[in-house]
């Protein structure tokens, strides 16, 4: 049977964007790491997709730029949220973001200062994350972090 290739990303018409679910698992808890955006809500490391990446390779990618993390990205997304991209010039439009579970092996102070990244409990990054969002774009997210929760619960229930 042959392996399936990685999708490379190329530019779409429709917006889409990559995020990663970063985790770490130390002594029987788990925690998500989550950065701050411009506007002071806390997200998921996550950006454009980049010529000649796949999905993943962007998903650890913005891990490595806005949380200064590393580690292993499940090659497959966990799932997909609408995200509300306002720009500079005060345009806004929806984005589909994909995203991909990022077990971290490695942390640093991430390349782009501003994000301060940070880890919390599973609970509190779900609250972190509801935090003054829009039931439209809140909802998907939520299914993301919840299927993420039981693939790392399964993940991590044997070994």
């Amino acid at each position: 049977m042959r392996k399936p290739r990685a999708r490379i990303c190329t530019r779409e018409a429709t917006p889409v964007q990559v995020a990663a679910v970063c985790y770490r698992h130390d002594e029987g808890t788990t925690q998500f790491l989550l950065v701050r955006t411009s506007s002071g809500r806390w997200t998921f490391p996550k950006g454009r997709l980049e010529d000649g990446l796949s999905y993943a390779e962007v998903a650890a990618l913005e891990a490595f730029e806005e949380g200064g993390v590393e580690g292993k990205v499940h090659p497959r997304p966990v799932g997909k949220y609408l995200h509300r991209k306002e720009s500079l010039r005060g345009a806004s439009k929806d984005v589909t973001v994909l995203a991909f579970i990022l077990e971290v092996k490695k942390s640093a102070l991430p390349a782009e200062s501003h994000r301060t990244p940070r880890w919390f409990s599973a609970t509190e990054a779900k609250l972190r994350l509801a935090n003054r969002r829009p039931e439209k774009y809140l909802r998907g997210m939520e299914r993301v972090f919840d299927s993420a929760l039981q693939q790392i619960a399964r993940k991590h229930a044997y070994r």
